[in-house]
């Protein structure tokens, strides 16, 4: 075994004592000019460009918006019948109710298509959509307690 064990170390070849990585044949290619950065030296992150949604994304888009919508109708009745029941006028409940509606919708419009399209960063699409859900909370609000308190 020994014997076996010598005659390998024997044909294998001498490890270099100088291993030397060589110089690079070419030059190195020009740097790219570094981002343009404020006084403060934080770089400026370019804004998220707006491309639109595809064909895929608007379909699935409004079906979940149809989805919502169902199930904001389903909301809106239960709202109306339980004002009702509460001895509110039947048009001040259906108001208050087609409120909640319009809140649930525009909020579910917000989530949906800002989710799908990347849109949470652009200001033309969150700040309209944003006081559009406020606008349909407050109106939602007050028209629920003015049908709560108006009783028959």
């Amino acid at each position: 075994m020994t014997l076996q064990l010598a005659q390998q170390t024997q044909s294998a070849p001498a490890a270099p004592k100088d291993f030397r990585i060589p110089p690079p044949q070419a030059p190195a290619p020009a740097q790219a000019p570094a981002p343009a950065t404020t006084t403060s030296g934080i770089q400026k992150a370019p804004p998220p460009e707006a491309q639109g949604l595809t064909s895929n994304e608007l379909v699935i888009g409004v079906a979940a918006m149809a989805v919502i919508a169902l199930i904001a109708f389903f909301i809106r009745g239960a709202i109306r019948r339980h004002l009702v029941n509460q001895k509110s006028r039947p048009s001040s409940a259906s108001n208050a109710g087609w409120a909640l509606f319009a809140f649930v919708v525009s909020i579910g419009a917000l989530l949906v298509f800002g989710t799908i399209g990347h849109y949470w960063y652009i200001l033309e699409f969150v700040l309209p959509m944003g006081a559009l859900v406020v606008l349909t909370l407050i109106l939602s609000i007050i028209f629920y307690s003015s049908a709560a308190k108006g009783r028959r």
